[in-house]
């Protein structure tokens, strides 16, 4: 039975944000992945609950050209580093692939995926991580790092981690910017 006005079921404010965030994540990974030759490219999905931890991980990752090859003719970002483009495809409006989409129902890249994905793990306590290059960042720490012995992972992994406790508090709605309260292809109920 929905327990507010807005219609949402207690079990849907926690289905919701985790929905979206997978979606999110997979649209990116399929539509970022094969660029610039690297046509076959593949996609990796894993999510996973923890009731020790009351947490559920949620991971896409895949073997395409990664995110500073999608980004690095973007001269306005000033990106010197793999660290520099995960850190650049954090903010909003940042993607190369505008007004790209699968054609899921409430799929169009605005450049929000990423962003709003992240403020979801950080309403719930829980944090992303992202490997690209020789980079990783953790929105747990606000900062990053570069893999061990020089490796490099080709193409890009995240990993989202929701406190569950958490989620039902959680509106992923308001954190787009205010100006796209009416983004094409996202449905607002």
């Amino acid at each position: 039975m929905p327990e507010d006005v807005s219609g949402r079921s207690p079990q849907d404010k926690i289905i919701e944000p985790i929905r979206y965030a997978l979606n999110e994540l997979l649209e990116n990974a399929l539509t970022h992945s094969r660029r610039h030759g690297y046509v076959h490219a593949n996609v990796w999905v894993a999510c996973q609950y923890y009731p020790k931890a009351d947490t559920a991980v949620l991971a896409v990752a895949d073997n395409g050209c990664g995110i500073w090859e999608t980004l690095k003719n973007q001269k306005n970002l000033g990106l010197n580093s793999h660290l520099d483009a995960i850190k650049a495809s954090l903010l909003e409006k940042v993607s190369c692939n505008r007004e790209v989409a699968l054609g899921f129902a409430d799929s169009v890249n605005e450049g929000l995926g990423l962003t709003t994905t992240r403020r979801i793990a950080d309403g719930t306590k829980g944090r992303l991580i992202i490997v690209s290059g020789d980079a990783v960042y953790r929105s747990d720490e606000e900062s990053g790092n570069y893999l061990d012995d020089g490796g490099l992972w080709q193409g890009v992994a995240v990993s989202v981690e929701l406190k569950r406790d958490l989620l039902s508090s959680v509106d992923f709605r308001k954190y787009f910017p205010r100006d796209n309260q009416d983004i094409p292809g996202i449905q607002f109920e």
